[in-house]
């Protein structure tokens, strides 16, 4: 705040100047001192000006809240606002369910607007969820691609840059930790700046021994949100990061996770995220505001778990004098629950205005205005031909063999050949493979087990690296498949018999849905239906599409590299290299 806004502030805590609204009969849940007792609140500005015995005080709005519970609106540290849903639908669904305040990625809109992206960082920001960003420094593509394992690092004047924008906090998690651990200048130099600058840096250290963790400490890296046991979780405590309990549509690792919470330890440092929820998951089970629900019922006292998803958040992001708390000077972001049990929002409040009310928005959530992307049409591979989406035969072949909805291992098997490729028939469960890069200068090729089946041709965007990834037993229906998402700019398509059967459009960039929450969540629910009646098993379908192509991830991966074993880095088939020959050997 300016001087001049904390006078004005002061003017109406003096009773000097009317107030904009009061919230009047509430009980207050103070997450600074963890107590509960009768206070009104003053708000003015779009923030609180007075905690207290309101009596004495006028305001244009006053709403009589009749003992409910009045609570600080709720902070999500690591959102992605991109899980088909897009930042305007992300923040209809959040506000709702009294989520008021989100630090959030910037994939995939920085290689969407690249040098524009502040302008469309801003757009954003004018909405009433609170948006706060992470810039990712290193990342997949889509217009380069590192020919080593791992995210491309952005330079360092790209890197300053994006830390110098407006609401920009820090850096964002580099999914692939295994290349900090030797220490690059180019990654512990980013690190470095950030931390230099007061900012944070997020970490993704699924899988991170205590050895490791040491030495991703020391690169910079100050929080994670991938423990999936109680052991994990004290052990990143124990060194010192900030630790994040994680539930989502991907993993849903609350129920084990809050063991953490009963046990009589310091719990500042933790906190609460659903990291990137489908629609249709937080439709089904809610967001932050579900969480609380299920460490409630699990017998963790309110106002404790009340604070992993406020305070704990708002003072690692740095946002603790703005956000997650009820207080003079932060912002007005407030949530009413009539019992602190089901953390079903009566009244939500966000920068002093009213939002919803039981469930329901009551304030137009306005359309982002974007700027003008960096491609009108980006995927354009030209010609490509069926025989160039398959692999050609080369005897016992390696697979990548699904067995969760992200994790897959290398399976060897043993095929008949068919048209020079490998004949399919003889295992329902197996599908051909190609990623495709956007512009047609390489195809990555493999073979699938255990994803789906009954695929003709299956063709989507929706991947972290901005590519076309293409799956089916019929390599002349797969090239058919391509050829129409391209045309329409992504999404997700299935082509059977000749013709488009089915097709789920992602307008926005070729990974979102450009409506409402509620087209996502029908958008998220009919893509759960399709890949259910093709065999699909697991928990997230999108999520098992978009980690395909990712190497950060234990199991084969088709990255631009070719299919690469993630673990080792280890080039298993050289992609297709199509302005040149192939480089490099098979290894089985």
């Amino acid at each position: 705040m300016e001087a001049g806004e904390r006078k004005a502030l002061m003017a109406v805590a003096r009773g000097e100047r009317a107030a904009d609204l009061i919230l009047r009969g509430g009980v207050v849940c103070n997450v600074y001192s963890r107590e509960t007792y009768a206070a009104d609140l003053v708000v003015a500005d779009g923030r609180i000006a007075y905690v207290g015995d309101a009596s004495g005080f006028s305001a244009a709005e006053e709403l009589d809240l009749a003992d409910a519970y009045v609570a600080p609106g709720l902070v999500e540290p690591h959102g992605h606002p991109w899980i088909l849903y897009n930042p305007r639908s992300y923040a209809q669904a959040l506000l709702v369910r009294g989520v008021t305040a989100a630090a959030c990625d910037d994939l995939p809109l920085r290689p969407a607007f690249r040098e524009r992206l502040p302008e469309a960082l801003r757009a954003i920001r004018r909405l009433p969820l609170h948006y706060y960003w992470l810039t990712r420094v290193g990342f997949y593509g889509p217009d380069e691609d590192t020919d080593q394992p791992g995210e491309r690092i952005l330079p360092q004047s790209a890197i300053a840059s994006a830390l110098d924008t407006d609401g920009m906090l820090g850096i964002a998690e580099l999914n692939r930790w295994l290349n900090v651990l030797p220490g690059p200048d180019d990654i512990v130099d980013a690190f470095s700046l950030a931390r230099q600058r007061g900012r944070i840096v997020q970490g993704h250290t699924s899988g991170a021994r205590a050895g490791d963790l040491n030495l991703l400490s020391l690169a910079g890296i100050d929080s994670c949100h991938e423990a999936i046991s109680v052991d994990e979780a004290r052990t990143r405590l124990r060194l010192g990061l900030y630790t994040m309990l994680r539930h989502s549509s991907l993993r849903a690792d609350l129920p084990t996770l809050k063991g953490l919470l009963l046990e009589d330890i310091d719990l500042s440092r933790v906190m609460l995220t659903t990291d990137g929820s489908s629609p249709a998951h937080i439709t089904r089970e809610g967001h932050l505001d579900g969480m609380l629900r299920q460490l409630v019922e699990g017998g963790v006292e309110p106002l404790r778990a009340m604070q992993l998803a406020t305070i704990n958040p708002a003072t690692y992001l740095g946002l603790q004098g703005e956000v997650g708390g009820l207080a003079p000077g932060r912002r007005a972001d407030v949530t009413v629950y009539r019992d602190l049990k089901n953390f079903r929002p009566e009244l939500v409040v966000a920068g002093g205005r009213v939002v919803a009310r039981d469930g329901e928005l009551v304030t137009e959530i306005p359309p982002i205005a974007w700027p003008r992307p960096a491609a009108e049409h980006p995927y354009h591979p030209g010609p490509v031909a069926a025989a160039e989406l398959v692999l050609p035969y080369d005897g016992p072949t390696p697979s990548i063999s699904f067995f969760d909805s992200v994790l897959t291992r290398k399976e060897l098997i043993e095929l008949p050949e068919l048209d020079g490729t490998y004949d399919l028939s003889s295992r329902a469960d197996l599908l051909h493979a190609a990623l495709v890069a956007r512009d047609g200068r390489f195809i990555s090729r493999g073979i699938v087990a255990g994803l789906m089946r009954d695929l003709e041709g299956f063709a989507t965007s929706y991947l972290l690296n901005g590519h076309l990834l293409v799956l089916g037993r019929n390599p002349e229906s797969m090239a058919q498949a391509l050829v129409e998402i391209s045309e329409r700019d992504g999404g997700f398509l299935h082509v059977a018999e000749g013709r488009v059967e089915w097709h789920l459009p992602l307008p926005l960039f070729g990974i979102m849905r450009g409506g409402s929450f509620q087209d996502a969540v029908e958008g998220s629910q009919e893509l759960e239906r399709f890949t259910q009646a093709h065999g699909y098993r697991f928990a997230d379908p999108a999520y098992s599409l978009h980690f395909l192509v990712g190497d950060f991830l234990p199991g084969p991966r088709l990255t631009a590299r070719g299919l690469v074993d993630a673990k080792s880095g280890k080039v298993i088939i050289p992609a297709l290299r199509r302005d040149g020959p192939s480089l490099g050997h098979r290894a089985l």
